[in-house]
């Protein structure tokens, strides 16, 4: 979930050439802080940071609360997180951070570790583990006698864990941030959605980020978890065309108009996809020409083809092939026609009805292609001609 970087000093779109570009520039009146000479601005991301900098304002003045970033990948939202981290910590704030992997789902107490494990080597960890603060270590010690992987073990280091954070927050205020909690282990989760419960009062909050659309690992544990916010996630969006601009110009300053537009156009301004998207075609060598614009309008770029269909192999069952019908007939297709189509892509693989439950269980018959767009993360619609060339590519 890598979101746009920073403008480095001395780049950017004041190192465009020729009168063509300087134009553009002006008419299009440049936000300050776009022409490279700011490092620390996310781009586009004003209205995001300013929403998760008064919520944390609030942690520390006392209100505990579980603050969200929910967004599809790539939207940036690691990248948002880190930030408004980043801030706190510059303003005194505690912050200890963890990262969810589906690859570690398994893994009991896995994010809870990845908290504490700074602390314990720190001095100030023997003020903090005590008392019934002392279970945690049922957690977080792998080596304990005491397994906290059920019942009333893990009732009891959940509760440790509690105690052992409010003791952080006694300190001075604190932030446990989670990225990717969708993905969080069980125990983990649990905990975390105990903890919610009891923030209130104290300066302590849960700053996490969510991934519409992705299964998580226990959906009622993450529910228990994000129903406890007092305000509506942070949803990030889009990079707009002058944010895509600047991050194509930064990478290429020779981009024709053509190209930077076309780049913003394929990506659906996903900062992720933008980024791999320019990596590649850095790597082929490619000139950021009005040709290489047309190129990528007709056929799209692999590489977000590819990380689109590593989004889609972690949903239900007939999901990839239901997305990339749609894909190929365009977002106004009927569903029913999709589905037709998608049980054709899966040769002959009587996979029909699966598709359909996909199709029912999150489309509901409502905006359906709008849905099904936003639960692919929005690029759909973009990445319909990369599936046409590798779909014509597959059968030629």
């Amino acid at each position: 979930m890598v979101g746009i970087p920073l403008i480095v000093a001395g780049e950017g779109p004041d190192t465009h050439r020729g009168l063509d570009h300087d134009d553009w520039r002006e008419r299009a009146q440049w936000p300050p802080g776009y022409g490279g000479q700011v490092r620390t601005r996310l781009l586009d991301r004003d209205a995001e940071l300013r929403a998760l900098t008064r919520q944390v304002a609030a942690v520390r003045a006392g209100a505990g609360r579980v603050i969200t970033v929910d967004g599809p990948a790539g939207i940036g939202k690691t990248s948002l997180l880190a930030a408004v981290a980043d801030s706190a910590e510059a303003d005194g704030v505690a912050v200890l951070r963890a990262r969810s992997s589906p690859l570690e789902q398994e893994a009991a107490w896995g994010v809870a570790r990845q908290l504490f494990e700074p602390l314990r080597a720190d001095e100030v960890w023997g003020e903090l583990a005590i008392g019934a603060a002392k279970l945690a270590t049922r957690a977080l010690d792998p080596a304990t006698a005491e397994p906290a992987s059920a019942g009333d073990a893990m009732y009891a280091a959940a509760r440790g864990l509690v105690w052992l954070a409010t003791n952080l927050a006694t300190r001075g205020p604190a932030v446990l941030v989670v990225d990717d909690v969708h993905w969080a282990d069980a125990p983990s989760l649990r905990w975390l959605a105990q903890l919610a419960r009891d923030l209130d009062g104290i300066a302590l909050g849960v700053l996490c980020a969510v991934r519409s659309g992705e299964p998580p690992s226990d959906p009622g544990l993450l529910a228990e978890l994000l129903a406890a916010a007092p305000e509506p996630p942070v949803r990030p969006r889009p990079l707009g065309p002058l944010a895509a601009a600047a991050l194509v110009s930064d990478r290429m300053p020779q981009a024709s108009a053509s190209f930077t537009s076309a780049c913003h156009a394929v990506t659906a301004g996903n900062p992720f996809l933008l980024s791999l998207l320019l990596s590649q075609i850095a790597a082929d060598g490619t000139e950021p020409d009005d040709e290489a614009a047309r190129r990528l309008s007709a056929f799209g770029p692999e590489q977000v083809a590819r990380a689109v269909g590593r989004q889609l192999a972690r949903l239900p069952d007939g999901a990839s092939a239901l997305a990339r019908a749609v894909a190929v007939l365009g977002r106004g297709a009927p569903l029913r026609h999709a589905a037709a189509l998608a049980l054709a892509l899966t040769d002959g693989d009587d996979r029909f009805g699966r598709l359909d439950v996909v199709a029912r269980r999150h489309l509901d018959g409502v905006e359906q292609l709008e849905q099904l767009d936003h639960h692919f993360g929005r690029q759909g619609g973009r990445v319909a001609s990369a599936h046409r060339f590798n779909l014509s590519s597959r059968h030629s």
